[in-house]
């Protein structure tokens, strides 16, 4: 069977054939006017999503992150597979691999959530559309807490918190108001429930008072010494957490690659997650070149913490409205939005990271949250955002190369950000103001993308009007560099000249028509 795997050689993935996988993946939650809500029975439809998967391919996006929801819970449990196998069926027609989430309405018992998994992993265990297995969809420290486990103990809900540090609430402080209703029962686990949240809400506070660049940072650091015991407790817990689960998924599927979907950086970087195959890990951020390079720290301090093991970003991205609140909207540029999103994915390529999902396909339609809404690749009625041409270019010039390419990304005053990122087979230089390899004059946000050919040959355009300079030996290590420069426009099949630029000389082109330039080595054309 062939099936996606650890690569040997590096932290990374290897796929169905054995050759290194890049994870360019996308979130799907359904179309426009259901999203959260593609398997309800009134709303699923094959149709849509089909052509939802479509656009998918055609953006650039090798995998899909799909969840399995409350409505598909009844079919399972009966053995009706035909909805899971239309979609899963969908996915290989267009050649999309299968990251499958759990659990994402956070059901407390354990072992039934484990033997139910494993009936859906069971089922597709020779399936080769299958990416990797989600275990749950961003577990937090509430679920983690009030949670059934098998013996009925939870490591935090013991007195080991309080024999160690004291009490950070007394027993008559408690309010049970506060207190899960599974828990409320129990006068000693309220307790030991409330001592662990405020234990954590200590601890994450200091973390962000350190002044270091992420949590994770402060947990690898000595000014976290203090919370060594904390971090065992939850560290015993997530591995409680996560046994259950886990065993009977891998015993229904033991080749097959597990994650889980964290959002919590602490959790994600707690030594119990070792049991699983790779790291996942979500973020998001407003736009801003320190909120970007803020990301950037907590990931490289992640992959350092599991240097021998696989880290991918389950879940990114900039919507195109910051506000949460529909009566105060804030929108962002989305030229702006995809700059981010396109120096993000970049940064996950050139710094050795497994892979990054975009959160995701499509917009929400009529969603109260402004934010939520505005995170889609394509807004509503099939509005392409700029970010889709982004990872469109991106996949083209990743699909014939293993070299992971450098990036430079630096604060701009007209865009947030603007970046250089070069590889063997193409580039992409985003931004408002001028870069060390590619001058450019725009007022405007814009996006340059390059193509290289193996014979030095460069094809060059942008998604705005604007003028650039650049020597092509500075953007491909095959051009000649004694050799002049012939320019020509394409439209359609047509190349119209434009003019010959000598040996060593900058180029200047004016992309204001939107049509590509395509910049060969005089000596091919003689």
């Amino acid at each position: 069977m062939s099936v996606f795997s650890l690569n040997p050689a590096k932290p990374g993935l290897l796929d169905q054939t054995g050759k290194p996988f890049f994870t360019l993946g996308v979130n799907y939650e359904g179309y426009f006017d259901r999203a959260w809500a593609m398997w309800r029975p009134d709303l699923y439809d094959a149709a849509l999503i089909e052509k939802d998967f479509a656009k998918a391919r055609r953006s650039g996006f090798n995998t899909l992150r799909l969840f399995v929801q409350k409505e598909n819970r009844t079919e399972v449990l009966r053995g009706d597979w035909r909805r899971f196998d239309t979609v899963f069926g969908l996915a290989e027609k267009y050649g999309l691999a299968v990251m499958l989430a759990f659990n994402d309405e956070h059901s407390p018992h354990l072992e039934q959530v484990g033997a139910f998994n494993a009936k859906i992993v069971k089922h597709f265990k020779d399936n080769p559309v299958i990416h990797s297995w989600d275990i749950e969809n961003e577990p937090r420290l509430y679920n983690l807490l009030v949670a059934t486990y098998p013996n009925g103990r939870c490591p935090l809900l013991t007195s080991a918190l309080v024999d160690h540090y004291g009490e950070f609430a007394s027993r008559s402080q408690i309010d049970l108001s506060k207190i899960p209703a599974a828990l409320r029962r129990d006068p000693t686990k309220a307790f030991y429930y409330r001592n662990a949240v405020l234990a954590y809400t200590k601890f994450s506070r200091q973390a962000v008072q350190s002044g270091l660049p992420s949590t994770v940072d402060y947990m690898r650091s000595p000014q976290a010494a203090q919370w060594g015991p904390f971090l065992e407790l939850l560290d015993e817990t997530v591995a409680a957490w996560l046994a259950p689960q886990l065993q009977p998924m891998k015993a229904a599927d033991p080749n097959r690659l597990f994650s889980v979907g964290w959002n919590w950086e602490n959790l994600a970087a707690l030594p119990a997650n070792r049991a699983l195959d790779f790291h996942q890990i979500h973020k998001y951020g407003k736009v801003g070149y320190t909120t970007l390079h803020k990301t950037f720290s907590m990931l490289k301090a992640l992959q350092r913490t599991f240097p021998s093991q696989p880290v991918i970003m389950g879940e990114y991205g900039y919507s195109t409205d910051e506000s949460r609140d529909p009566a105060a909207r804030r929108p962002v540029d989305p030229r702006i939005a995809a700059l981010h999103e396109a120096a993000l994915t970049c940064f996950l390529r050139a710094d050795g990271f497994a892979g990054g999902l975009k959160w995701m396909l499509n917009d929400v339609r009529d969603a109260p949250n402004p934010f939520e809404a505005g995170l889609g690749v394509f807004a509503d009625a099939e509005k392409e955002k700029p970010s889709r041409r982004v990872f469109s270019h991106l996949a083209s010039i990743w699909r014939s190369t293993q070299d992971p390419g450098q990036l430079q990304v630096m604060p701009d005053s007209r865009t947030r950000i603007r970046f250089d990122y070069q590889c063997e087979r193409g580039s992409l230089f985003g931004g408002g103001s001028s870069g060390d390899v590619v001058r450019r004059q725009t007022g405007a946000p814009a996006h340059i993308f390059v193509t290289h050919s193996i014979t030095g040959e460069l094809r060059v355009e942008a998604d705005a009007g604007l003028t650039i300079q650049f020597k092509p030996n500075d953007l491909s290590s095959q051009w000649q560099p004694q050799a002049e420069a012939a320019v020509y426009r394409l439209k359609a099949d047509t190349f119209s000249p434009e003019g010959v630029f000598p040996a060593g000389q900058a180029l200047s082109l004016a992309l204001t028509d939107d049509q590509p330039r395509l910049i060969t080595p005089l000596s091919q054309i003689v």
